[in-house]
């Protein structure tokens, strides 16, 4: 006996030690249940050494045993994705402190009124019996199966911290993107100051030859449809958010956005004139330019995902505030959200600042931001401002399934709440149990069965759960 529990205990130690130099930021409750077990293990040492009774040092040692042990299982069955909880630590540690306190009142009362064999035997049972030995595999359970839901709704969770993160959301902020029902917009209109759109079209397609953006893919998509050439600029420039400048035969070509023709110093008071109708259905116009004379414009259109209007109206049932961000200009994002009334809108801001944009204009710990990744899946992130870089994704969901946003959205709710009164039954239970233990009705022997019944019982509930 006293081999076995030297060898679990210095085993464990060194479990644990591995444990912090590999994950200096392992999650606070992982670290709280091991170095509480160790500790209220390594007691047993030298009380051990100073007793000359063999029985309660053998009690001693196994009481050490059986606290340890559960955190060598806990974190040998833990799965490669590292499925753990970042959750308040309340309830499990109330249960640590009164389990302690549970069990050294018990070990007095019996040591002074029976004797002291009778107060270490039944303190140790009431402290093994009471302990919280497993809150993070019981957590474990909980949110593997909050996750194998999200997947049937079409969603992946990036860890169980981005559960909590969403289960307090207070604002959401959409990329305009987020919101269609393609990333791809469709080209609606072409207007040539000579009345020639094929000309226009075909030179609009060369400029953006090399453009990745979905509007030079949209212009493209269009001239391949009508059978026009286009042939690779000799020079090409992007200007990020604006629109490229490319030299086609000779002559300077310019795509893009009003702003762009601005700083080119190229006049579009016409062109401004003529957008004004297209914006005002909701269409954004990139006019074209050759030379320093703008020859005529284009317009195009997005269709929103039939999904939008009810996320945005569930969203402002719950209070949720809305913000959608987007490159356009303000006339032109007001054509679109004309039928979302629910959303302030953010215009005129570039693709790659639109994140630090909500960020800014939302200011607060408790919102997230929804865009679209190259891959076609909408992604949430975190704007909380403590998050780093790498890990504000918190959920990518299809291409599709924008509509299960809100599903989403009370999984996170009440995952959380499930867990909150997991960890409050499992605190209650666990003292009844341990008072078993201090009144006598069951011994550090029978405390050991009892242990492994329930280390199999949870064991079970994580493994059933898994997807």
């Amino acid at each position: 006996m006293h081999i076995v529990g030297l060898s679990t205990l210095l085993i464990t130690g060194l479990a644990l030690l591995g444990q912090n130099i590999a994950r200096p930021r392992a999650p606070s409750l992982e670290r709280m249940t091991f170095c509480a077990s160790i500790a209220a293990g390594g007691i047993a040492l030298p009380v051990w050494m100073l007793t000359d009774d063999p029985a309660n040092a053998e009690i001693l040692l196994l009481t050490g045993s059986l606290l340890t042990a559960p955190r060598l299982l806990a974190l040998f069955t833990r799965k490669p994705d590292g499925v753990s909880w970042k959750g308040p630590l309340r309830w499990p540690r109330v249960q640590a402190g009164l389990s302690l306190l549970m069990a050294m009142i018990t070990a007095a009362v019996w040591g002074l009124l029976v004797d002291l064999d009778a107060g270490v035997a039944t303190g140790a049972a009431a402290l093994v019996l009471s302990w919280p030995h497993f809150p993070d595999l019981l957590d474990q359970a909980v949110v593997r199966r909050a996750f194998k839901t999200a997947r049937e709704f079409g969603a992946e969770f990036n860890g169980p911290a981005a559960l909590t993160a969403l289960s307090r959301t207070q604002s959401v902020a959409f990329d305009k993107a987020s919101l269609l029902q393609s990333s791809v917009p469709v080209v609606t209109d072409i207007q040539s100051f000579d009345n020639k759109p094929e000309p226009l079209l075909s030179v609009a397609a060369s400029a953006e030859y090399f453009a990745r953006h979905t509007i030079g893919a949209a212009i493209r998509a269009i001239a391949d449809d009508w059978g026009l050439a286009q042939a690779a600029p000799d020079e090409w420039e992007e200007v990020p958010g604006l629109g490229c400048v490319a030299m086609i035969g000779g002559k300077s070509v310019a795509v893009g956005n009003g702003k762009l023709m601005s700083e080119l110093g190229i006049d579009c008071f016409t062109a401004n004139a003529m957008c004004k109708p297209f914006q005002s259905d909701g269409k954004t116009c990139i006019f074209v330019a050759v030379g320093t004379r703008l020859v005529g414009l284009i317009a195009l259109q997005s269709a929103l995902d039939p999904d939008t209007p009810p996320v945005l109206a569930n969203l402002k049932q719950r209070k949720i505030r809305t913000l959608i961000v987007t490159g356009t200009d303000q006339r032109a994002a007001e054509g679109f959200a004309r039928n979302l009334t629910e959303a302030n809108i953010l215009t005129d801001i570039r693709q790659a600042d639109r994140l630090s944009a909500a960020e800014k204009a939302l200011g607060d710990a408790e919102a997230v931001f929804m865009s679209v990744a190259d891959s076609g899946r909408r992604g949430l992130f975190s704007l909380s401002p403590a998050a780093a870089m790498s890990e504000r994704l918190m959920v990518s969901i299809e291409t599709g399934r924008l509509g299960t946003f809100p599903a989403l959205l009370d999984l996170a709710a009440e995952t959380v709440e499930r867990l909150r009164l997991l960890r409050l039954v499992a605190c209650v239970i666990g003292l009844l149990i341990g008072l078993s233990g201090s009144l006598g009705l069951v011994s550090i022997q029978i405390a050991a069965f009892v242990l492994l019944l329930v280390a199999g019982t949870v064991l079970a509930l994580t493994r059933r759960v898994d997807p």
